[in-house]
Order: structure tokens, then C-alpha cells, then sequence
């Protein structure tokens, strides 16, 4: 059985993304790995007749090693479950290929999640596949040969990948976005406001489970008349830090999730640019990945606790779900609302943004380059009406 370019990429595409759910195991401990694979292409790949090869593409996703090591198809579509021995140990044992009564092929198998387990050394798939020596390139190489694959997967796929992990909010992944927004006839003077938003994102590894990934809001503001004849302001508005606990591996039903602390930081340079007022809540995110599509949902509450006495108190909450789609080509089609409640005046502001983004490079550079557009479907008094603009330039630091 020959697997196609198509389910090539996608084969890729899960093995590479398997990092992200790895845990590292040592000298004296155990490792494991599981990867999500929506298109059945890991159990195409073993289907073949040939057992060599479904014992090569066992090898090259939980590694060569002496101890019990098997691939196992742990969630199935279709309710099923297949085991494939690792070459390692099925040489031991004299066992050729995986069982025959798991030889149902894809169309018992299905789409689903794949653990590799009781793994004798690391499962550290970071990067190329083979990167880190997991067993020798020649090896790699040729186990992949005998499918029929190449070794290095197609840019464009690579590309996809981290198209991808930009729609998720606590990847581990650096990234600097720079958002630009326009919005207009707010007031009753009908002012505008541009608001550029950097905005980075920094995941830093708190052990062998989690990710601490830090997330700023800091905003740079130009208005004009948006509170009556009020003239023109240009400076800082308020920071949104927040922080986020993220377990690196998603749960056994493909749930990504974070939640920690929010902070309101009073860095307004004006009075119209900020509400003068220290800020604390809670915040999480959940999302879920399948295939090309990405969906879920941040959200925080900000209560204020001190600041300018003669300044209303802050009480508001905000939720974000959102909901993207990634080609292999790296563009990414997404739509998300930016929804507040402001529990003080007891408003919504909902603005709904349409965004079209494109990866690419700059002098070596990754880069997104995205564009939208928003409809303002509620507004609190004297906030914006109608339509605004977003235009956002994102630096991308992936990991070597």
C-alpha cells in the first residue's frame, strides 16, 4: 500500500507536532509520547503488507530501545484499538510485525490517538523527526525509504504546522505580535482611535509537564473627540499581563488548556487613555486542534483593588472564542469575538473580527502577516459603531 503526498504531509505533519506531547523520561525512568492522528495516516502507513515497514514507522516514532516499547492506537473514531510492537523489542521476541488480529488496517483503525509507551530512553521528537538522536539518521532514513517517504518533511507543510500553533494561546512557541486597530464614530462628536497593541507571548518550561506562558497587552493609543470636544490624546493605555499554568501535553480527549492569574496594570498616560486603577482576576483558556481547524475560548475577569480614588471601580469580564482554519499552504481563515461586560455600567461591548492571515518569511524572519476586518455588534455608550480595521505583523521565534 503506497501512501500518497497527501497523507505524506500529514504524517509528517503528526509526527513532527508529537513534540508538543512529549514527556522526557532518564536514565532511570520511562518516557512516553502520544500524538493525535486525525486522518488515519500513522495507520495507513502500518497497514502496509510489509512488516518491516510497520515495525520502521513504530521505530522512528517511539525510538529504538531494549525495553517493552509499543505504538498503540489508545482513542479510535471507530472504538477500536491496534498494538504495533516496536522493531527492538519484536527482534527479541521473534515477533514479526504487529499481532494478527490487529491487522484490520485503517478501516478498523480510524482516525485517532497514538501513545508510545514504556519507552527505555527519551521521547524528545523536537523539531526534524530524527533531531536528538532517537535512533541514527542512516537508520531514520532508510525506515522511511521503505515507506516510501522522504526524510525531511515539505516546506510547506512545516509551514502549516506553525501557522497552526499561532492560533493556539499558550503554545510553546515565542511570538511578538503587533496589532493595529482602527475604529471609528465613537461619541457623539463621532470621534476615532487607533490602537497599535504589542502584544508578546513568552512560554517559559516550569518542568518536565508544564509551560508557564506569559501574555502581555501593552497598547499605544492615538484618539481624537472620542468623549465629547475632548480634544486629542496620544500615549499608553492600560497593560493586561497575564500568566498561565499549561500542562505540555493535551488531554486524552485533544483538550489544550491554561488558566492563572490577570493583572490591570494603570500605565495610561492620560486619563481618557486608561482607567487609573490596579487590577487582579482569573484567567484560563481551552482549545482544541483537529486537523486544519482550531476552536475554543479565552477568557478573564478583572476586579480593581486600588488606583485614583476619584476613578470608578473595575468590574468587567471578557471572552474571546474563537474559531480558525489552517491550509497546507500556511494561510489561516479565523473569526473571534473580542466580547466585554462591563458589570459597573452594565454594557457589552461585542466586536466580531473576520481575519485572513498568510506565514512567511522576511530576510529569514518567520513572519505572519494578517488582515481583518470588524463589525461592531454591540457597543457600550459612546464606544465605537459600525466597522474598524485590524492589520497585525506577528515576529515568530520557533525553537532550533
Amino acid at each position: 500500500m503506497i501512501v500518497d503526498p497527501d497523507d505524506e504531509a500529514r504524517l509528517f505533519h503528526d509526527l513532527r507536532n508529537s513534540s508538543a506531547f512529549c514527556t522526557e523520561g532518564d536514565a532511570g525512568r520511562a518516557g512516553s509520547c502520544t500524538v493525535r492522528d486525525d486522518f488515519s495516516s500513522i495507520g495507513r502507513a502500518l497497514a502496509r503488507p510489509d512488516p518491516d515497514a510497520a515495525r520502521s514507522i513504530t521505530d522512528i516514532f517511539c525510538g529504538r530501545c531494549t525495553g517493552q516499547s509499543e505504538l498503540r492506537l489508545i482513542e479510535s473514531k471507530k472504538g477500536s484499538e491496534a498494538s504495533v510492537r516496536s522493531a527492538g523489542y519484536a527482534a527479541s521476541q521473534g515477533i514479526d510485525g504487529y499481532p494478527a488480529k490487529d491487522r484490520g488496517g485503517p478501516a478498523a483503525w480510524g482516525a485517532g490517538e497514538w501513545k508510545c509507551s514504556d519507552l527505555g530512553r527519551s521521547s524528545n521528537l523536537e523539531g526534524h523527526i530524527m533531531k536528538a538522536g532517537i535512533i541514527p539518521s542512516a537508520v531514520a532514513a532508510s525506515a522511511f525509504a521503505s515507506l516510501g517517504l522522504g526524510l525531511v518533511a515539505p516546506a510547506a507543510a512545516q509551514d502549516s504546522d506553525l501557522a497552526k500553533k499561532m492560533s493556539n494561546p499558550v503554545a510553546a512557541l515565542i511570538s511578538v505580535p503587533i496589532q493595529y486597530d482602527y475604529n471609528g464614530r465613537i461619541g457623539e462628536k463621532e470621534g476615532a482611535q487607533i490602537t497599535v497593541n504589542i502584544e508578546p507571548v513568552i512560554p517559559i518550561s516550569i518542568g518536565r509537564d508544564l509551560n508557564l506562558v506569559s501574555r502581555t497587552i501593552l497598547p499605544v493609543k492615538w484618539q481624537n473627540d472620542v468623549a465629547g470636544n475632548s480634544g486629542r490624546q496620544a500615549g499608553l493605555g492600560d497593560t493586561v499581563q497575564s500568566f498561565f499554568i499549561s500542562p505540555k501535553a493535551p488531554t486524552s480527549g485533544g483538550l489544550i488548556w491554561g488558566a492563572g492569574p490577570a493583572f490591570l496594570l494603570p500605565t495610561g498616560t492620560d486619563h481618557l487613555l486608561g482607567d487609573k486603577k490596579w487590577g487582579i482576576g482569573p484567567t484560563a483558556v481551552a482549545l482544541k486542534q483537529s486537523g486544519p481547524w482550531t476552536y475554543g475560548m479565552l477568557a478573564n475577569h478583572l476586579w480593581s483593588f486600588a488606583g485614583a480614588g476619584q476613578r470608578d471601580g473595575v468590574s468587567a469580564t471578557f471572552a474571546e472564542p474563537f474559531l480558525s482554519y489552517t491550509t497546507g499552504d500556511a494561510w489561516t481563515l479565523g473569526i473571534n469575538t473580542e466580547t466585554s461586560y462591563d458589570w459597573k455600567s452594565s454594557s457589552w461591548s461585542v466586536p466580531v473580527n473576520v481575519q485572513l492571515s498568510k506565514l512567511t518569511a522576511i530576510g529569514g524572519q518567520p513572519v505572519s502577516l494578517q488582515t481583518g476586518v470588524r463589525y461592531w455588534a454591540a457597543s457600550a455608550p459612546g464606544g465605537p459603531d459600525g466597522l474598524g480595521f485590524r492589520a497585525t505583523i506577528t515576529l515568530l521565534f520557533p525553537r532550533k
